[in-house]
């Protein structure tokens, strides 16, 4: 490898193992740092932002960075006449589809550099999953189950570290499984089944979706999956009602509940939005610090409320920022109208909406859609099981949290949907262990 592709590595390495773990040293070690944590939120996409500037070169990197800035700046200065500081500060929701895929091409250009970064990453992972144990266990004895629980994210990033636990467990055991010897290969690698439990202490009832993804999907897509199926099926179940009793214990619920679609709909993902909606502006009006979470599906429905009010606004939102303010910049007008809505959990398609609108969903879709299906050097090959593993993912993202609005969330799916086409570069796929 180059000093340059080096040093392009190890700023991008170094800012990332920042941006995992700086919450979890400022909650539960060094609290006073919390109050440096929006600026090295910054930094982290300021990073992202100056080596895609660097790296990016590919014609189709090119344009989809000018659709996005030109689409985003006409909707959200000219459209909604918010200032330039206020778009420039929305944007960091919006950069890793800007600036993240121009980084890994840069690396996938030379098969030694990409072999390099793809060691590096890798090994990085499993350290990853590894810290979670110990941070997840330690913020469950000290807060019990909850959001508390978000291991070296910190404090309300427990849908979003299950998410990644499960990817990135996924992923690293993909690569592994030897088509005419599965069982054999999931021996070999079961400490990366082992390191999924913490996932079942944190109250993230979306774990028990992945785990079904995950064992279904790790089985080969091929002749013989028929026959795998009849005896996964039962070992899927056994590990569900496993991960049913760890959750049960963790959380002081009933099995009862956590198998029961009632559980799921009222109060999770819909409930009675007029009372939501009265407590939640009683509790915004008062300064109170509690936080009415109105559930995933009934804010979808509250969007109606919204485009009603401020109507001419479905087709490309109300301008990229409105997420993004409060600390070093100020929040919106429109956000504070709308805090008693837009605060608690957020599914990532109604963050998009309210930003830039249907097109912006739709161009956003089409992203990680065009990524996954379309082959990205003519070369057809690709990981049927990690493919479909990250498309439903996405999907489910969608709907249940705004992660993907974080530039170091994209880069870990980025990365992986990089790693379906083990052709597109010419690197040679390793069987190295990450545990070795």
């Amino acid at each position: 490898m180059s000093d340059r592709s080096q040093f392009i590595k190890q700023v991008l390495f170094t800012a990332l193992w920042i941006r995992l773990t700086w919450c979890f040293v400022a909650d539960e070690i060094i609290p006073p740092l919390g109050e440096l944590t929006s600026y090295i939120n910054l930094l982290f996409d300021a990073v992202i932002v100056i080596l895609g500037l660097i790296t990016i070169r590919d014609k189709r990197d090119l344009i989809i960075a000018t659709i996005a800035l030109a689409f985003t700046a006409v909707t959200t200065i000219i459209f909604n006449g918010m200032d330039l500081l206020f778009y420039l500060n929305g944007m960091r929701d919006f950069i890793a589809y800007i600036f993240i895929m121009p980084i890994l091409r840069y690396f996938m250009q030379d098969e030694r550099q990409w072999q390099d970064f793809t060691a590096s990453f890798d090994k990085s992972l499993f350290i990853f999953l590894v810290i979670q144990v110990f941070c997840i266990v330690e913020q469950f004895i000290r807060y019990g189950a909850g959001d508390h629980v978000g291991g070296s994210l910190g404090n309300w990033h427990s849908g979003i570290i299950s998410t990644l636990i499960y990817a990135s467990s996924f992923y690293l055991l993909q690569k592994r499984i030897d088509p005419d010897r599965l069982l054999k290969s999931i021996s070999d690698n079961f400490i990366l089944i082992l390191l999924l439990i913490p996932t079942f202490l944190n109250e993230t009832k979306i774990s028990f979706l992945f785990l079904a993804l995950y064992f279904l999907l790790i089985i080969p897509i091929n002749r013989k999956i028929f026959i795998r199926l009849i005896f996964a099926v039962p070992v899927l179940l056994l590990l569900l009602w496993g991960g049913a009793t760890a959750y049960v214990v963790a959380t002081g619920g009933s099995m009862g509940d956590v198998f029961s679609l009632d559980y799921y709909i009222e109060g999770y993902l819909i409930a009675d939005g007029d009372d939501n909606e009265k407590y939640a502006k009683w509790l915004v009006d008062n300064d109170s610090d509690e936080v009415e979470d109105i559930p995933r599906f009934t804010k979808f429905l509250l969007l109606e409320e919204v485009f009603e009010e401020n109507p001419g606004h479905q087709l490309v939102g109300y301008g990229v920022g409105h997420f993004k303010g409060g600390t070093i910049v100020p929040d919106s007008d429109f956000f504070n109208d709308y805090k008693w809505l837009f605060i608690g959990t957020v599914p990532y398609a109604f963050h998009v909406i309210i930003q830039v609108g249907f097109i912006g969903l739709m161009l956003t879709l089409a992203f990680f859609i065009w990524l996954i299906l379309v082959p990205q050097d003519k070369i057809l090959e690709r990981d049927n099981n990690l493919q479909l593993f990250i498309l439903f993912s996405i999907l489910l993202l969608y709907l249940y949290t705004d992660s993907l609005r974080n530039a170091y969330m994209e880069l870990f799916f980025l990365y992986f949907i990089a790693q379906s086409w083990p052709q597109s570069i010419h690197a040679p796929q390793t069987n190295d262990n990450p545990t070795a």
